[in-house]
Order: C-alpha cells, then structure tokens, then sequence
C-alpha cells in the first residue's frame, strides 16, 4: 500500500505543558508512528521466510506486514529485515479469511518516513 506512514506504536494524551494542548479537545489522542529508525513490526508468512535484508511491506491483513516480492525500495516499502525468520520456527498465528497465518515480531529499519 503505497500510502504508508509506518508502524503504529500506541495514542497517547498530551500532556499539559505541550504547545498542540491550547489547540486540541481534552479528549482528543493523538498516535504514535514509527517512520524512520529502528523498530519492529508484526509480519506474516504470506511471501514465505524472510532473511536479514528483505524489504518488509504492507499485507492483505491489517497491521501486518509480509515479505516484499523484489528487492527495490518501492512507495510501499515498510523497511529492511533486520533478522531472519523461518516460519517453520514460529508458533503463533492470525487468522485472516478463514486461513492461519503464521506471525512474528520482527526487528526493521523503516524506509516509509
């Protein structure tokens, strides 16, 4: 997906000293997104393992990200593997219309931002 912004971490509340509070409703969150840098992000099996190096990309099952098909930094290119998974390894799963999907935690370095 080509309008990726990079990885969402969590919403938070401001708190009262920032500049943005004057500006925005008590309730409103604002979120916090892993663009550039280091980090990691959920990964599924759907293009098979993955080697330290692979570029990771948006999947079919949303918040997940998969192995990219080529190794060029396209507009939808999440990041760069920075470990490898085998899948054979890994136990846990996401179930995605009606099929299991195995899935990882792995380490990046995003190139979205």
């Amino acid at each position: 997906d080509k309008k990726i912004l990079g990885v969402f971490v969590k919403t938070i509340s401001l708190s009262k000293d920032h500049w943005y509070v004057n500006l925005s409703k008590p309730e409103d969150k604002f979120g916090i997104i892993n663009a550039l840098g280091d980090g990691r992000v959920l990964v599924t099996d759907i293009n098979g393992n993955i080697e330290a190096g692979d570029y990771i990309t948006t999947s079919n099952i949303a918040g997940y990200g998969m192995k990219q098909n080529d190794d060029l930094v396209h507009s939808y290119t999440l990041g760069k593997a920075t470990e490898d998974v085998e899948w054979e390894t890994v136990k846990d799963t996401v179930t995605y219309n009606g099929k299991k999907n195995k899935v990882y935690l792995i380490g990046v370095v995003y190139t979205s931002g």
